[in-house]
């Protein structure tokens, strides 16, 4: 989208996989250089965009745009089952909230502050494209945003002229592909480290640099995407579809895992410490089962994209469960689905932290009397550092 978005604005025939790449290769080289400045970077790009959205959706619903005004009935359609069948695309727009999770020791007071950051999250979301659906109503016809491969920029257009418009939504769509990857980056390479901790991928996965980053992990997922890019960069409208809408089951299907998680882990250790308790005993974790099966189900209108789309997934999940099976067996020595104990969990966790932690301070200290400070005096001593 970033590339599509260059060429339009500049016109520089330089194809949109390789602008993919470089932003890909440049968000990897930021989560190399620490959290601090992921965190800047992130903290621009999200404010940034949010206000952007925000801004955009109001002129819209108050009709201040420079554009002409349409008349047309607020719901595209009144048949509740085809407004029901559209529900599974509009749940890729509240991904995300919780890739902030795999940061969490990371993060001051993660105990209260994560649980209240995503709840924060999915409802700013929620309020600020509920703002952008009227504006939309107001400029752009439904027709046409159907018919649109990017109803977002057709609706800055339509709202502030072909060039005000196409800049300030293509600002939009460059932003929040930054935003995403970025996140992506940051929280699965410290998702890939908790597992190689826990012996489930290459211990590898698990280093860290002199930033301490989870250098590994960031590679292999700069790698990964630009590989992606590289094989779609021919990809159609149709076909990057396929794709956002094949992540998206994924992402569900592991949503109905943590919900069955939930369910397993209170019936078996209903006493055991955690950060945060789902309220409402189970109606909550078997409510969210039900609703991603059945947008897994309606993933798609038609019955034929929705088929190819369950097929990819199929094919890649008996993949991933061979590794699995394999890697359990083999590399382990475990037994199938039998639970590890909560006490090795734990021990292992702390085992990594303490690690970390000790070589965090070495190389605070070291830099300290490189620069001639004691660690006494040093800013960044270990107090500052905890």
């Amino acid at each position: 989208m970033c590339g599509i978005v260059f060429e339009e604005f500049f016109h520089w025939g330089v194809p949109p996989f390789v602008v993919g790449i470089i932003i890909v290769l440049a968000l990897g080289i930021v989560n190399l250089l620490g959290i601090d400045i992921f965190a800047k970077v992130q903290n621009v790009v999200a404010w940034s965009l949010l206000g952007s959205l925000l801004v955009l959706g109001v002129i819209g619903v108050v009709g201040a745009g420079t554009g002409q005004v349409v008349e047309q009935p607020f719901m595209p359609d009144t048949d509740i089952s085809m407004v029901l069948a559209v529900v599974p695309m509009a749940f890729w727009l509240f991904i995300g909230m919780d890739q902030v999770i795999p940061m969490g020791g990371e993060i001051k007071n993660p105990t209260k502050n994560l649980p209240r950051g995503i709840f924060i999250s999915v409802l700013l979301i929620f309020v600020l494209l509920t703002i952008m659906v009227f504006g939309f109503s107001n400029y752009v016809t439904w027709g046409e945003l159907g018919a649109a491969d990017s109803p977002h920029i057709v609706y800055g257009v339509q709202l502030l002229g072909p060039r005000v418009g196409m800049i300030w939504m293509g600002i939009v769509a460059i932003l929040a592909a930054i935003s995403t990857v970025n996140v992506v980056i940051g929280s699965i390479s410290r998702i890939m480290e908790g597992m190689a901790q826990m012996g489930l991928v290459p211990a590898i996965l698990g280093k860290r640099n002199r930033f301490n980053m989870p250098f590994a992990g960031i590679t292999v997922m700069m790698v990964g995407l630009c590989l992606v890019l590289v094989i779609f960069q021919a990809a159609d409208a149709e076909g990057l579809i396929t794709l956002i809408l094949t992540g998206c089951t994924f992402w569900m299907i592991s949503f109905v895992i943590a919900h069955i998680n939930v369910l397993v882990m209170r019936h078996r250790l209903p006493d055991a410490p955690r950060s945060f308790k789902v309220p409402f005993g189970p109606v909550i974790p078997i409510l969210g089962i039900l609703g991603m099966l059945w947008m897994i189900y309606n993933i798609d209108p038609d019955p034929e994209f929705r088929a190819v789309i369950w097929r990819m997934v199929i094919v890649a999940l008996v993949i991933y469960v061979v590794y699995g099976l394999l890697w359990v067996k083999l590399k382990m020595k475990r037994p199938l689905f039998k639970p590890m104990p909560v006490e090795e969990i734990l021990e292992i966790q702390k085992e990594h932290e303490i690690k970390y932690e000790t070589a965090w301070q070495e190389r605070l200290a070291a830099k300290a009397a490189a620069s001639g400070k004691g660690k006494g005096d040093s800013p960044s001593g270990s107090d500052g550092a905890a």
